[in-house]
């Protein structure tokens, strides 16, 4: 994890070769992919990437999200629930979250879009014209 920006307002995290930006709470594949995430996701993206590789508690998780409101443990399951499902909806082999039994969550990259891309020895600027080759072959199938 690498924290870039000139500063605290513009603060981004790179993960990796994801890019996180809390402030406008837009995740970034390497592949131009990107999700706009509200912002309850967004504030605990940013907290678990911050600390990669790191377990962060529960109670951690429920302060620095919550501070001002009071809520049960479920509110941070379900927000659990809900920003693995965005991410697998969105970045299959991309960043997961682990539960760690009675200590917290932890973050950590699965596999990346680059070891993908070696394994299909598939460049980075050829990822838009496969996608867009793919897109104009799907809609002349249709029509």
């Amino acid at each position: 994890m690498k924290i870039i920006g000139k500063s605290p307002s513009e603060q981004k995290i790179k993960v990796g070769e994801w890019t996180f930006s809390d402030q406008v709470g837009i995740l970034a594949s390497p592949y131009y992919q990107t999700l706009l995430l509200e912002p309850r996701l967004s504030r605990l993206l940013y907290l678990l990437a911050s600390h990669e590789k790191s377990i962060v508690s529960r109670d951690y998780l429920m302060e620095q999200i919550w501070r001002d409101t009071i809520v049960n443990e479920e509110s941070l399951t379900r927000a659990i629930a809900d920003l693995r499902k965005v991410l697998l909806n969105n970045f299959p082999e991309g960043p997961k979250i682990d539960t760690i039994r009675k200590r917290g969550y932890l973050f950590s990259l699965g596999r990346t879009p680059k070891s993908l891309a070696l394994k299909w020895n598939i460049k980075k600027k050829q990822v838009p014209v496969i996608l867009t080759l793919i897109a104009l072959i799907f809609w002349l199938l249709l029509f």
